[in-house]
């Protein structure tokens, strides 16, 4: 078996987790992915926006440019578009190639650009059942389909041995409330709930890990960065590799994330929770999926709405659900250090990147 992972939008190698630079759902998804395959015997070639040809863990990473040769190499058993495509490059391609071209879905709906429903498409890939639902009516009906959550970072998954307490890795005073993610993933919600939750508690310390620049309106993003550094309680404003950032969730009491974004299948949630973090967010999207029923979820407005993240959260009632998550973490450490032991080793078991190979396997098969 052969696969072909195809990314138009963004260029590296398999090793680019391994890297201190930050790093996006997708990407990772598809290195973890290839990697996974690699150890079991199957071969894969990514191919995305690089320059030039690259190799790591074995895996060869080659320019979209690649693209013709590999159409006509009979030995490719798949073409698997990851996030994003070109309608075209699809249309070209299924001219060129008898092998299936699966797309896998990462964005929350089909769009008119770069996520469009091709028909030309022999399957796709969901990685939540929301994700499914919400795009259910634009499926194709010739379409063979699946879903397969995303999973963590093996440096997330080595945190903590079996029989290591959790709480005992945990900063307590003051303990750390934690925001990780791209700029919409919620940062113009914090200084709200931050202003909201100081008169609640105000013992803690925030450490803030998102991306610098998000909008059209880069004067518009610093001035707001500059604003949220200067809070009280505000210890730290940037983005790190994932490497770090695991360690920075291993000291963290609780991940705050107002998230407003059509999340799919949130890594950085998953991640959060396999890290032992009491895990404050919203109802937007799979994030319930995601959560399982470990996280406290505040009620948002239109939260199925597959594209918008422009909606209103409540920032008192957000900044309530942390008060008392910062309450229960005062209070009985016994009965704290049951609950989170069980929400790691419930992530531990279930989002793993290996135990993601056999049902593509089983999907690709399908196509016989």
């Amino acid at each position: 078996m052969h696969l072909v992972f195809i990314d138009i939008i963004y260029g590296y190698t398999a090793d680019r987790p391994d890297t201190k630079v930050s790093l996006g759902g997708t990407t990772s998804a598809v290195c973890f992915m290839a990697r996974e395959f690699m150890k079991v015997g199957i071969s894969c070639t990514l191919v995305n926006s690089v320059e030039k040809s690259g190799m790591a863990y074995d895996i060869p990473t080659r320019p979209l440019t690649a693209l013709k040769e590999l159409c006509a190499d009979k030995s490719v058993t798949a073409f698997i578009f990851c996030g994003r495509w070109n309608a075209e490059m699809v249309r070209l391609m299924r001219q060129q190639t008898s092998a299936p071209l699966i797309a896998w879905m990462h964005e929350g709906s089909f769009t008119r650009d770069a996520v469009q429903p091709v028909a030309e498409f022999d399957g796709i890939v969901f990685v939540s059942e929301w994700q499914s639902r919400i795009n259910e009516c634009l499926v194709s009906f010739r379409w063979k389909q699946t879903v397969i959550p995303n999973a963590i970072n093996p440096h997330f998954a080595n945190l903590f041995t079996s029989d290591e307490p959790v709480l005992a890795a945990k900063r307590r005073d003051p303990p750390i409330l934690l925001f990780a993610g791209d700029f919409p993933r919620g940062t113009f919600h914090l200084i709200p709930v931050l202003d909201a939750l100081r008169p609640l508690d105000s013992d803690f310390t925030t450490e803030i890990f998102t991306s610098l620049i998000f909008s059209p309106n880069p004067e518009t993003d610093d001035e707001y960065i500059n604003i949220l550094r200067q809070q009280k309680n505000v210890s730290h404003v940037g983005k790190v590799g994932q490497t770090e950032l695991a360690q920075r969730m291993k000291k963290a009491a609780i991940l705050i994330a107002p998230n407003p974004w059509p999340e799919t299948s949130c890594i950085n949630l998953i991640q959060a929770m396999a890290a032992g973090l009491l895990c404050v967010s919203t109802d937007r999207a799979a994030l319930p999926e995601t959560a399982n029923g470990f996280a406290r979820l505040v009620p948002i407005v239109d939260r199925d709405h597959p594209a918008r993240f422009d909606m209103q959260i409540d920032h008192v009632a957000f900044a309530q659900s942390v008060a008392l998550a910062l309450k229960d973490w005062k209070s009985d450490a016994a009965a704290m250090e049951a609950q989170q032991r069980k929400q790691v080793d419930f992530f531990l078991s279930h989002y793993q990147w290996h135990q993601r190979v056999e049902p593509w396997i089983e999907f690709i098969k399908r196509f016989g």
